[in-house]
């Protein structure tokens, strides 16, 4: 493993015990087992490790929620799916520090395919679709965070009650 994963490990093995806010270089190197003059040849502060660990994350999900929109069979699975079936990575959803952090990168890394893919069928101007997007991943984001500790029931009987809503809201734009 190299320093970059051993670092990213070490990043989510704490966030599980603390907040972001609380995380230091000291704390991520002697959980990674690395020295400081390491971390800083791959890193300058504990912000560039969580942009990292999004990355990594965001990467092994489905951004634009293609199969749910009816676009095309989904290659990964939806971030909340992938969020509730990897407890790693839940504290990231849960920390007021951050949450604006995460969204603002799951954004960035999904935009351009986001809209790529909803303009094949509506005529919503990109600001529109943006904005629909932010909206979606907040809601997506609390309702995770509500959602976290319940039953499998529970979680399963709310999401499907949450793609009926995105599905209708989406089934209702202006169309091309």
């Amino acid at each position: 493993m190299n320093t970059d994963q051993k670092t990213q490990k070490a990043f989510l093995q704490l966030i599980r015990k603390y907040h972001f806010s609380e995380i230091t270089v000291t704390m991520l190197c002697q959980e990674a087992g690395i020295s400081r003059t390491s971390f800083y040849k791959h890193f300058s502060n504990t912000a560039e490790v969580l942009d990292e660990v999004l990355e990594t994350l965001f990467s092994e999900v489905d951004g634009v929620q293609t199969e749910l929109l009816g676009f095309k069979a989904a290659e990964k699975v939806p971030l909340c799916v992938f969020v509730r079936s990897h407890p790693e990575y839940r504290n990231l959803f849960t920390d007021d520090a951050i949450i604006h952090t995460v969204i603002r990168k799951f954004v960035s890394m999904n935009r351009k395919e986001y809209l790529e893919v909803m303009h094949q069928k509506v005529s919503s101007t990109d600001s529109e679709l943006l904005g629909l997007l932010y909206f979606q991943l907040n809601g997506c984001m609390h309702a995770t965070r509500h959602m976290i500790s319940r039953s499998d029931e529970e979680w399963a009987a709310n999401k499907k009650n949450i793609d009926s809503f995105i599905i209708s809201g989406f089934e209702n734009l202006p169309r091309k």
